[in-house]
């Protein structure tokens, strides 16, 4: 497992949270979430209202991201994932489908999050609701009330750690 975990690393398609870089570049974040919008544009996605999402659905997201206040250089923030969240491949709770009526799959959900995951965070939406995030596996916006913030020596001190860890998610547990 360790030597195909670390075949997995090299081709980068993972990423090591823990082990980021203290900066990134604002250029290189603010072109890949431009990549990501506007990737969705032209392929005529349904709100669940049966609505196309149109130009102006995708620029009031827009506005949201703010993108222009993104820094030169970021200053990588770090957190841990409360509970189980959803990652988004735009900030919007709002789902768009391929077809209308057809909400088995959102196409704006990008992957989900673990209680306990690592994220570096590296730019906060303009109403502070949303994360654009770094897990282990991808990028995208989460909820910001759904982490954290950390300071990676302690979130590398908790993953790194030997000892034995209980998440407790009811108010009150037996344990032996």
């Amino acid at each position: 497992i360790c030597v195909l975990n670390a075949q997995i690393e090299a081709l980068k398609v993972t990423h090591r949270v823990i082990h980021m870089d203290a900066t990134h570049s604002g250029e290189q974040l603010r072109n890949e979430i431009r990549s990501r919008t506007s990737s969705l544009y032209g392929r005529g996605l349904y709100r669940r209202d049966g609505r196309r999402a149109d130009r102006m659905f995708y620029r009031e997201i827009e506005k949201t991201m703010g993108l222009e206040q993104i820094p030169e250089t970021i200053r990588v923030g770090y957190g841990l994932i409360m509970h189980n969240a959803d990652e988004r491949i735009i900030p919007t709770e709002q789902g768009l489908y391929a077809d209308p009526g057809d909400f088995g799959f959102d196409e704006l959900q990008n992957s989900g999050l673990d209680l306990g995951a690592a994220v570096a965070v590296l730019h906060m939406s303009t109403d502070g609701q949303w994360a654009y995030v770094i897990s282990d596996t991808d990028a995208g916006w989460v909820k910001s009330d759904s982490m954290v913030l950390s300071s990676a020596e302690e979130i590398r001190r908790q993953k790194d750690s030997n000892v034995p860890k209980v998440i407790v998610t009811a108010h009150r547990a037996d344990l032996f």
